[in-house]
């Protein structure tokens, strides 16, 4: 399992048979998990490093964010995209993650200092961004009933 330079992040899907790993090399590539074969060619649309990606609880799409803000998500069985690059934030989007309900997922982004939510097999945008300035969004998680969200900010700080 390799990728050109950095990887920045993997993650695995439910069934625990896909690894989706991204980095500097600008793709997002799917392994088996089994063999650490690649399932398909790497996945291209993002034109800068993929930063973040998750698989959203059924293991049906992926959503991959990159450092100029963009998001796409893909289809986990056949790896083509269901939406296609969109401008999510200014600057790098931190990290993704899907409630568990699937019912949406959520983006942080480093620049523009927000969180933003999406419709979970669209991805339109649902509602304002919140703000976090002055600090950036680090990191966000779910509730496992999909009730309430919690984000990680930088020096120390949780929202």
């Amino acid at each position: 399992m390799r990728h050109e330079g950095s990887v920045w992040f993997v993650a695995i899907s439910l069934d625990g048979k896909h690894i989706a790993s991204g980095g500097d090399d600008k793709v997002v590539r799917i392994w088996d998990a089994q063999t650490g074969e690649p399932v398909f060619e790497p996945l291209k649309g993002h034109n800068t490093t993929v930063t973040c990606g998750c698989y959203s609880p059924e293991g049906t799409t992926i959503v991959t964010g990159s450092a100029n803000g963009s998001l796409i998500i893909w289809d986990a069985a056949t790896g083509k995209q269901i939406m296609e690059s969109t401008t999510a934030h200014q600057g790098i989007v931190e990290a993704v993650a899907f409630a568990p309900d699937s019912s949406c997922f959520a983006s942080t982004g480093r620049s523009d200092q927000t969180v933003r939510f999406w419709g979970g097999e669209s991805g339109v945008a649902l509602g304002e961004p919140i703000d976090c300035s002055p600090n950036y969004p680090c990191s966000i998680a779910f509730s496992p009933d999909s009730s309430q969200f919690v984000v990680g900010l930088e020096y120390g700080k949780i929202l």
